[in-house]
């Protein structure tokens, strides 16, 4: 199968090139995904933000335990979040494993907090996920890419620049 190059002048591109493109098509996918995992951290750090704030108006525990429990999750997520830029899977799968630790403890102590914004948990989980298999592929095509000499950076959350 021949594959004619973008210029339409008819040029047969060398096997590798094609398989270089191929490889930025792909990567360009999981990109994507790994933007949405980074919005979805981003997106975490409000809601620990917005936790803190609602637990120091209401008054439902001492305020040194809500800064510390609230600003250790702010931390994390944080720290995941700027660390996703250099190893994402460890960054998704740190923040994960933290705010399912998260539902899991709530739950215990009020069970019927567990349905209580169960589409937006799922949809943070379900993007968390996501960014870990993303990261898993976007690892395995960038080592493709290095065997032809080129290399590919992980998105930052407002650039589309592939």
């Amino acid at each position: 199968m021949e594959v004619l190059d973008n210029l339409d002048n008819g040029n047969i591109l060398p096997k590798d090139e094609v398989e270089i493109r191929k490889l930025r098509t792909d990567a360009m996918d999981a990109q994507d995904d790994l933007r949405l995992g980074r919005i979805a951290l981003l997106g975490l750090i409000v809601l620990s933000l917005l936790g803190i704030a609602f637990s120091i108006y209401k008054g439902h525990a001492s305020l040194l335990s809500i800064f510390i429990e609230g600003g250790f999750m702010v931390l994390v997520f944080t720290g995941a979040f700027f660390l996703s830029e250099k190893k994402p899977m460890v960054a998704f799968m740190v923040a994960g494993v933290l705010y399912l630790l998260q539902i899991a403890g709530v739950a215990l102590v009020m069970p019927g907090s567990l349905f209580k914004g169960i589409v937006f948990k799922l949809l943070i989980i379900f993007f968390l996920v996501k960014g870990i298999i993303s990261s898993s592929k976007f690892e395995e095509i960038r080592e493709k890419l290095r065997a032809y000499g080129e290399d590919l950076k992980i998105p930052g959350i407002m650039n589309k620049k592939y």
